[in-house]
This record gives structure tokens, C-alpha cells and sequence, in this order.
């Protein structure tokens, strides 16, 4: 009685401390709701014209043309360009005779963007005892080092907000602390950091794009039906863009053999029931070696441990015991002590919108042979009006329930960059 009192009491702390560290700052789609405007399937429109052979075909032609739709286009990224640069003009004063300039980070480097990501920037500096950053010295979270980079920061807001062409420009003071600015002629949300080099996940997210060609598309697709439904990143309980990446490249690594390395129907259905069926209370996830752990055993174990993988899996299974079946354990292959699940509160939810995503998608998937020529038990794209209703009905959607939403706001974004940019 007194554990699951004392554990009540630890998610609340937790719960707490994750909101202090982790505010909303980038806004996830609403949620849907009975009153929203209709769903809208907007990729169908980047479909090929031709008929898919069967439902898996037609599953992975789908998916192909949402990454499709979630990219950007010419004007979007010269959009985007325009924001680099005027940011790099904007602080050159801080590089001073270094010539320090701001490096892109985040989504953008890595490639995993869509068409509403952030524009991330890095401002490098130097480590102040003279450390090069190539070694493992002491932490980069010293009072002396947090100082600095928060003065930095400050600077840049400053600088930012004299020129009048960003706005909304506030200091974020969090774990990781960075200004935040949206770019008022185009609406793109920046954030600037201040750090001694970029994080390595950012490396480790390129080596696995080049191991899994399908892994932005399954990441996009994933993304997006968590985000539709208000259950995406820190400030929502849940797992984050790095996080995501990472659940995806270990139930592809954990499934080898079960599908082909471009197969991407099958991939995105094997991550869905990897996770629905995935016991919370029982298992840890390793990405670097693949593998499930047992968390129970990890955390009992005694004496050292010579292996650093398993000597990370001893130390999150620790904290992750008294967590329940409420998060998610997944150790982090950049630092083996990092616990990718600790903001995932609602995990539960998660697998629950996993499972119900895949139930849908394999009934339809199953009877596209049958029954998608004369429309039956297959619902179309809702956002058609009457005139365009015929054809749209010969084009079911399999995905409408997973990634059916109002993608206005999309829209809105690509119409700023193309008066911008044309």
C-alpha cells in the first residue's frame, strides 16, 4: 500500500519537473474533435494514378505520398534560407573577430523534417578552461559554462528583437535552454542554442537514414498520427522527435527478417504492433546492441558490469521499475545512461492509438482485393466537395483514420513562402 502511494506521489514530482523543463514551445495539430472542420486526406493528391496491385501496395504507395505532402517544396525552402541568413546577419555582432557563425541543427540537418519544423540553430562556443571538444572532459552543464551560453542567448534575443522582422522573441530558460522567435514575414518558428559542439544523436539519426531508407517515411507517417490526436513530444506526456526515431530503429532492427529493407507497408505495421503488443512493466529497449531487457533483472543484478551498454540498462531499469507500465524504457545509443521514455507519461494512450491505427489499416489492407473497386467498407477522402465526389471515391484511403486531419495550417505556411519566395 505504502509503494503504490510513494509511487503515485513520484509520477506527480516527475510530472511536475517534466512540465518546468519541457513547456510547450512548438504547437502540435488540435486534436480532433466531433466539431472540427471535415478530415482532410491531402495526399491522396500526390498519389500515382496507377492502381495499386494489392492492399500492401497500395499501403506503401500511401505512405510514400504522405512524406511526399509533409515535404517542402522550392519556395518553402528558399523560405527557410531567407530565415538562415538573416538570423547569420542579424548576430554576427556576438561572433565578434571569431567569426563565429550560427550551425544548423535539429530536423533540418538530419534531414527528418517536415514542413512546419523549427529552424534550428546552434551558436558554437568555446569551452572557457580550454577544453577541445573533441575529448570527454568535465560536464558541458557546469554552473561556468551555463553562464556563458545563457548570456549568449540573451545577447541574441536582444539583437533579435531590434530588427522588428522576428517576433515573439523570449528566452526559453529550460534544461537546454534557447530563444525562441518566429519569423514574422514567412511564420517559421526558430529557436537559436548556444552549445560547445552539436549532440551526437544528430550523427547516430543520419547513420541509421543511410541502415533504413524507409525511416523518415515510417517517422513522418508515426509523427502524424500521434501529433493529429495531441499526443506528441515532451509537453504533451509523451515521446519526443529523437525519441520516435529511435522506437522506430529498434523495432526495425528487432524485426530483421520479417520484411524486406524497402518494404515499407510491412515496416509500418511491424513498428505499430511492435509497440501495441511491447509489455511496459517487463521490458526495456536497447538500440546499440538491438535487444529486449528485462528490467527487473537488469536492476537486480550485482557486482561490475564491464560492458557499458549494460551497465546504462541496469541504471535506467532502476529508475524505470518505479515508473509501473506508465513509460516507456528505451536507452538512448548516444548516451547509454539516458532513458529516452522519462517524459513519456501517457505511454498507455500511445500504444492504445497504435493498436486501434493498426486493426484499421490491416482490415483494410485485407480487403482492398475484394471490395476497394466497388468502394465497400473502405471510406474515401472526406475533403472533396460533391462535384469531385465520384472520383474521389474510386481512390480509398487506407490511412484516413490514421492520418486523416485538418491540414489547414499547412497550407497557410506554403502560401506565405510562395508570396515570399516567388
Amino acid at each position: 500500500m505504502k509503494l503504490r502511494k510513494l509511487t503515485r506521489e513520484l509520477e506527480r514530482l516527475n510530472e511536475r519537473h517534466m512540465k518546468k523543463l519541457y513547456p510547450t514551445d512548438l504547437k502540435s495539430l488540435p486534436p480532433r474533435t466531433e466539431h472540427q472542420s471535415p478530415v482532410q486526406c491531402n495526399w491522396l493528391e500526390y498519389m500515382n494514378r496507377q492502381e495499386s496491385k494489392d492492399g500492401y501496395t497500395r499501403l506503401s504507395d500511401e505512405l510514400q505520398a504522405f512524406e511526399l505532402y509533409m515535404s517542402e517544396i522550392r519556395q518553402e525552402k528558399e523560405a527557410v534560407r531567407k530565415v538562415i541568413g538573416e538570423i547569420e546577419e542579424m548576430l554576427k555582432p556576438i561572433g565578434g573577430d571569431s567569426n563565429r557563425r550560427p550551425i544548423l541543427v535539429g530536423s533540418r540537418y538530419t534531414g527528418m523534417e517536415t514542413r512546419n519544423s523549427n529552424v534550428d540553430l546552434m551558436l558554437p562556443m568555446e569551452d572557457p578552461d580550454g577544453l577541445p571538444t573533441s575529448v570527454r572532459g568535465p560536464s558541458v552543464t557546469r554552473p561556468k559554462i551555463t553562464a556563458i551560453q545563457m548570456g549568449i542567448l540573451v545577447q541574441s534575443a536582444r539583437l533579435l528583437r531590434a530588427t522588428g522582422t522576428f517576433s515573439s522573441v523570449t528566452v526559453k530558460k529550460e534544461h537546454v535552454p534557447f530563444v525562441s522567435a518566429v519569423h514574422s514575414a514567412t511564420g517559421r518558428n526558430s529557436r537559436i542554442y548556444c552549445g560547445l559542439k552539436p549532440h551526437s544523436s544528430m550523427e547516430y539519426v543520419l547513420g541509421y537514414k543511410a541502415e533504413f531508407p524507409t525511416l523518415r517515411s515510417l517517422y513522418l507517417a508515426l509523427r502524424m498520427v500521434l501529433e493529429t490526436r495531441g499526443m506528441f513530444g515532451m509537453e504533451n506526456r509523451t515521446i519526443d522527435a529523437y525519441g520516435l526515431t529511435m522506437m522506430i530503429v529498434a523495432a526495425l532492427k528487432l524485426g530483421e527478417g520479417k520484411f524486406g529493407r524497402s518494404d515499407l507497408a510491412k515496416q509500418f505495421l511491424h513498428v505499430l504492433r511492435f509497440y501495441k503488443d511491447l509489455d511496459l512493466l517487463r521490458y526495456g529497449i536497447s538500440v546499440e546492441p538491438p535487444a529486449l531487457f528485462r528490467k527487473r533483472a537488469h536492476a537486480r543484478a550485482h557486482g561490475t558490469e564491464p560492458l557499458p551498454h549494460v551497465r546504462g540498462q541496469k541504471s535506467i531499469a532502476k529508475r524505470s521499475i518505479a515508473r509501473g507500465d506508465k513509460m516507456l524504457c528505451l536507452q538512448d545509443p548516444a548516451d547509454f545512461m539516458n532513458d529516452l521514455g522519462m517524459s513519456s507519461f501517457d505511454m498507455p494512450k500511445v500504444k492504445g492509438v497504435f493498436a486501434k491505427v493498426y486493426d484499421d489499416i490491416l482490415e483494410k489492407a485485407e480487403a482492398w482485393d475484394g471490395e476497394a473497386q466497388a468502394g465497400k467498407e473502405l471510406v474515401s477522402d472526406a475533403k472533396a466537395g460533391p462535384d469531385v465526389e465520384a472520383a474521389e471515391s474510386e481512390r480509398p484511403s487506407l490511412l484516413r483514420y490514421a492520418l486523416g486531419s485538418n491540414y489547414d495550417h499547412l497550407e497557410v505556411l506554403r502560401d506565405k513562402a510562395l508570396f515570399e519566395c516567388s
